[in-house]
């Protein structure tokens, strides 16, 4: 589509033809009227540079893989045996929960103790690092539930309703 010597491309957007040249519209602007597109002007950020070994970063670390924060909600109750574990988070497969479960006790978040039992038996527990996190994770949750509570609000009716295809 031709505009005013220019040409559109649903692909790449709005180009302008010089010197048998299809350049991009800011580029052509600039190159044709000797003026310079205006921008923002970058603004200071005003909060405190991070520590070389950025602790957020290091506790999200911890936390941010999959599965970690159900793991460390369902610890904090107190220890728990692997099969509790897997009944707590039903959508979890073994393999994964035994993954999670290891790096995080290389991490030192939980503590694995082997029961003296016939057959043996495994329990986990939250290390004292592990307790740490609870309210960190108890404030997460908390916000989402706000967050859930808002969206829940702000839908409109016409959306809470089944699309007229399933009418």
């Amino acid at each position: 589509m031709k505009t005013s010597g220019c040409y559109r491309s649903m692909s790449e957007g709005k180009f302008c033809k010089r010197d048998n040249l299809l350049l991009p519209d800011v580029l052509s602007f600039h190159l044709v009227t000797g003026e310079v597109p205006m921008s923002l002007k970058m603004r200071k950020n005003k909060s405190p540079e991070p520590p070389a070994a950025c602790p957020l970063l290091e506790c999200m670390s911890l936390i941010g893989g999959a599965w970690t924060p159900s793991i460390i909600w369902h610890l904090r109750g107190g220890p728990r045996r692997f099969s509790e574990l897997r009944a707590d988070i039903p959508l979890v497969s073994a393999k994964v929960l035994t993954a999670r479960l290891r790096e995080m006790q290389e991490q030192g978040i939980v503590a694995r103790r082997v029961m003296p039992t016939s057959p043996p038996s495994v329990e986990y527990r939250l290390t004292r690092a592990g307790q740490r996190l609870v309210p960190a994770i108890e404030a997460i949750a908390e916000v989402g539930e706000e967050l859930r509570l808002r969206k829940k609000r702000t839908v409109p009716k016409s959306h809470l309703t089944h699309p007229r295809h399933f009418q």
